[in-house]
C-alpha cells in the first residue's frame, strides 16, 4: 500500500470535522474517496475520540459559532499542552 504524505492527511483531517463531505474533500484535495475514507480510518484507530471532535463542531457550527475561532482555541490548547 501506497504511504499518503503527511500533507494530504491533513488537508483531509482538517476538512471532515468541518462537516465537509468525503466527496467534496476528496475533491478539494485532489485524491479518491476512498483515500479520503483510509485516511479517516487509520486516524479513528489512532484517535478514539475523532468522530466525537467533529459531532461538536457541527453542533457549534449549527449554532451559529465561529468554526475558525474554535479551530484557533484547541490549537492554542495544543501548543499549551506541549509546554507543560
Amino acid at each position: 500500500m501506497v504511504k499518503i504524505p503527511d500533507s494530504i492527511r491533513q488537508k483531509v483531517l482538517t476538512q471532515w470535522p468541518a462537516d465537509i463531505a468525503r466527496g467534496m474533500i476528496a475533491n478539494n484535495v485532489g485524491v479518491s474517496r476512498s483515500t479520503v475514507s483510509r485516511i479517516l480510518r487509520q486516524y479513528r484507530e489512532e484517535h478514539p475520540t475523532f468522530d466525537a471532535l467533529r459531532i461538536y463542531v457541527v453542533s457549534v457550527k449549527n449554532q451559529g459559532a465561529d468554526i475558525e475561532e474554535l479551530a484557533s482555541l484547541m490549537r492554542l490548547e495544543n501548543d499549551s499542552k506541549d509546554l507543560v
